[in-house]
C-alpha cells in the first residue's frame, strides 16, 4: 500500500476513535438524548476493528512473504487493486528477486552435476563425516553400486583402496593397484580439499590408469632395449673386429699359427695394440654392468629424521674444492622456517651430487658461470621445493625426452644412469624431479619433497 495512504488512514481512524470517545461521554452524561451514547460505542468498537485489521495487514503480508522464504514457496503475490501499493510491489519484487536466485541455483547445480556425469573419471565428494555428497555413474559403475552413501560402504569393494581415499591428502596422488573379479586394475587416486559454508569438503578422482601405464612401460622399455643395443654393439664390433685382426695376425698364409719370434715389429705393434683396445673396450663393459648393477638394485631407503638445510651445507662443503680454479660460483638461498624431513641421508647425499656435478660440467667453457641452489616451501604447505639452476649452454629440445632414460648420455664418459637413479631417489622418497632447461640460457632441476 502507499505509505502516505495508510499513515492518513491510521490518523482518520484514531481522529474517529477520538470523536466517538467524546460523543459517547457527551450522550451519557450531558445530552438527554443517552440513547445515542451506546450508538457512539459501537462506532468506537467499529473504527477500533478497522484500525487493527488495517494495522495488521501490512504485517500479516510481512509473515506471509517470511514464510514463503522460509519454505521456499513463491507462488503468492501481493499484487493489490490499488496501483500505488508500495508494500504489494516491495514483495513482489523481492520474491521476483529470490525466485530468480533459485532459478540460478538449480542451473548451477544442474550445470555442475551433468559436467559431472559427463566426466569418464570417478568422483567422489564427501564431508568430515565421511558421508558422501556426490558420485557420479563412472564412480558408482567402478564400485559395482547404485547408491553409496558413506565411504564406510567401500570398504565391502576393496578395504586397502577404502582407507587410502579416507587418508588421501588434498593435492596428493597415489598409485594402487589390486584385483577383483579377475581383473587387475591400477588406479591413480587424486584429492582436492576445500571448504564450503566452512565446512570441510574432500573431492577424490579415482582413474585407471592400467592402459596408460601399459604404454609407458612399452616405450621405455622400447628406449632402454635401444640405448642397451646401441652401448653393447657400440664396444662387441669394436672387440670382434679387432679379436679378427689379431687372429690374422697369428695365421701365416696356410692357416697355421705363426712362430711369435718370427713376428716383424709393426705386427707386434699392430698385436699390442689391439689387445689394448680390446681390454679398454671390456672393461668398459665391465663398467657398463656394474652401472646396471647399482640401478636395478637400489638399497631400501633408511629413514631418518634430518635437516635438508644441513645436508646440503655438507654437499657444497664437500664439492666445494672441485671449484677451485674455476670460474663457477655456488649460490645457496633458503627460507628460514623449513621443516626437518624423513630422509635416507646416504641417498639424497648422492642425488644432489650428481645433479651438482652436472652443473659443474655444463660450465666448464662457461665464463662468470653460476650454480644457484634456492631451497623453499612449493605452493603447496605440504611441499618442499629445492631448485638447482645453472646459466649452462641447456639442454637441445631433442635431448629432454630421453634425460631419464636409463644409459642414455650424450657425454663421452657417463654411464648415463645419473638422472635416472636420481628419479628413482625421489619416488622412493615420495617426492618428485623435474627439469626445465632452455638453449644458452641454462638448466633448472627442481626436487619437490
Amino acid at each position: 500500500m502507499n505509505f502516505k495512504l495508510f499513515r492518513f488512514k491510521l490518523i482518520i481512524y484514531i481522529v474517529l476513535i477520538v470523536a466517538s470517545s467524546f460523543a459517547t461521554i457527551y450522550f451519557a452524561i450531558a445530552s438527554p438524548f443517552w440513547l445515542l451514547s451506546g450508538w457512539a460505542f459501537l462506532f468506537i468498537i467499529i473504527f477500533s476493528v478497522l484500525l487493527i485489521f488495517e494495522s495488521g495487514k501490512s504485517k500479516r503480508e510481512l509473515c506471509n512473504f517470511i514464510s514463503s522464504i522460509t519454505f521456499g514457496e513463491f507462488k503468492n503475490t501481493y499484487q493489490s487493486k490499488n496501483k500505488n501499493d508500495d508494500f504489494a510491489k516491495a514483495y513482489d519484487d523481492l520474491i521476483s528477486v529470490y525466485r530468480k536466485l533459485r532459478s540460478d541455483k538449480e542451473r548451477n547445480h544442474l550445470y555442475l552435476q551433468t559436467i559431472v556425469e559427463h566426466v569418464n573419471v570417478a568422483l567422489l565428494c564427501f564431508d568430515e563425516d565421511d558421508n558422501i555428497m556426490i558420485v557420479n555413474d563412472a564412480a558408482k559403475q567402478f564400485f559395482g553400486r547404485s547408491f553409496i552413501l558413506n565411504i564406510d560402504a567401500l570398504q565391502r569393494f576393496d578395504k586397502s583402496l577404502a582407507e587410502i581415499i579416507q587418508s588421501v591428502k588434498g593435492g596428493q596422488k597415489r598409485l594402487y593397484k589390486f584385483s577383483k573379479l579377475g581383473n587387475t586394475y591400477n588406479i591413480s587416486i587424486h584429492a582436492t580439499e576445500f571448504k564450503l559454508q566452512n565446512n570441510p569438503y574432500k573431492l577424490v578422482s579415482i582413474q585407471d590408469v592400467k592402459f596408460e601405464m601399459e604404454e609407458q612401460e612399452l616405450d621405455s622399455w622400447r628406449k632402454l632395449v635401444r640405448v642397451l643395443t646401441h652401448e653393447i654393439m657400440n664396444t662387441a664390433i669394436p672387440i670382434s673386429t679387432l679379436a679378427g685382426v689379431t687372429n690374422q695376425l697369428l695365421l701365416d698364409e696356410k692357416g697355421e699359427e705363426k712362430d711369435l719370434n718370427a713376428l716383424n715389429l709393426e705386427d707386434q705393434m699392430d698385436l699390442r695394440h689391439s689387445l689394448k683396445t680390446i681390454e679398454k673396450r671390456s672393461k668398459g663393459m665391465v663398467e657398463f654392468v656394474r652401472a646396471t648393477k647399482s640401478y636395478t638394485n637400489m638399497p631400501t631407503p633408511k629413514f631418518e629424521t634430518m635437516s635438508l638445510i644441513q645436508i646440503i651445507e655438507n654437499v657444497t662443503s664437500l664439492l666445494k674444492p672441485g671449484f677451485d680454479g674455476k670460474d663457477i660460483r655456488l649460490v645457496f638461498e633458503k627460507e628460514e622456517q623449513i621443516p626437518d624431513l624423513k630422509l635416507d641421508v646416504k641417498l639424497i647425499e648422492q642425488l644432489l651430487i650428481n645433479i651438482i656435478k652436472n652443473s659443474m660440467e655444463a660450465l666448464e667453457k662457461i665464463k662468470e658461470g653460476k650454480i644457484n641452489i634456492s631451497l623453499s616451501s612449493a605452493n603447496n604447505k605440504n611441499k618442499i621445493a629445492l631448485a638447482i639452476t645453472d646459466n649452462g649452454p641447456g639442454i637441445d629440445p631433442d635431448e629432454m625426452e630421453n634425460i631419464f632414460v636409463p644409459f642414455y648420455t650424450t657425454k663421452k664418459e657417463g654411464s648415463g644412469i645419473g638422472l635416472s637413479l636420481s628419479r628413482q631417489i625421489m619416488r622412493l622418497h615420495g617426492g618428485s624431479i623435474q627439469i626445465s632447461s632452455e638453449v644458452e640460457k641454462g638448466t633448472q632441476v627442481k626436487l619437490i619433497f
